[in-house]
């Protein structure tokens, strides 16, 4: 699929603002991009091996997870980098993701998604045995996503249909995806669609007033 770069502004029933998304589609999925940087990435990712799309799809989450914290804290930069480089108090991915649920940013099914991320991949980044996503430890892994069951769905092209929509007033949204059905039944698009829900909703993480849980 040719990658089209879309931009969606999300009106939020019952809150004063609304979240503006910055798309990009590709034959993976719907990304949210942060920024140029993630666009690159996004570009190749596609042709990636299995290995490096679960390493870097993960390292993005963290990324967008530690933002989502700081966006919660008051900043200072020399704090900051002291506390989240990788050997710092804050440095690893399960630290981020346990503050995150600690902080409300994240709900408890959240929480359980994230360390399952978080989990395929370390296992892709340390054990050379893992091939790619079918491999059964992970196949197994991926196939205990839940939030691809309730916040994603089919995207059919019907008039008026979003790519984003929120599910509640809360503003927690339901990303909807071509070919739905078939891709959560394939190990590495059921990773790949939970993680782009995860980018889409973090992007909370940059809205000081937006509502909690982001997710």
């Amino acid at each position: 699929m040719t990658k089209k770069k879309r931009k969606s502004d999300i009106h939020i029933p019952g809150q004063p603002y609304t979240k503006q998304y910055n798309l990009i589609v590709s034959r993976d999925g719907v990304w949210e991009l942060a920024d140029g940087d993630e666009k690159s990435i996004i570009d190749e990712l596609s042709s990636d091996s299995d290995r490096a799309v679960a390493i870097i799809a993960g390292s993005m989450i963290e990324t967008r997870l530690a933002t989502s914290i700081l966006c919660r804290t008051r900043r200072d930069p020399i704090i900051e980098d002291r506390l989240f480089q990788p050997s710092g108090p804050l440095g690893s991915f399960t630290t981020k993701i346990d503050l995150a649920y600690l902080f409300g940013l994240i709900t408890e099914p959240a929480y359980r998604d994230l360390v399952i991320l978080k989990d395929i991949r370390n296992a892709f980044a340390h054990k050379l045995s893992i091939k790619n996503f079918n491999t059964t430890s992970i196949k197994d892994k991926t196939m205990n996503l839940n939030l691809v069951e309730t916040h994603v769905g089919n995207f059919t092209g019907a008039a008026g249909e979003t790519l984003i929509k929120p599910m509640s007033n809360a503003g927690l949204p339901r990303l909807n995806v071509h070919d739905y059905d078939k891709r959560k039944k394939q190990p590495r698009t059921r990773y790949l669609m939970t993680a782009q829900l995860f980018l889409v909703c973090l992007i909370g993480g940059t809205l000081p007033d937006a509502p909690l849980p982001f997710i």
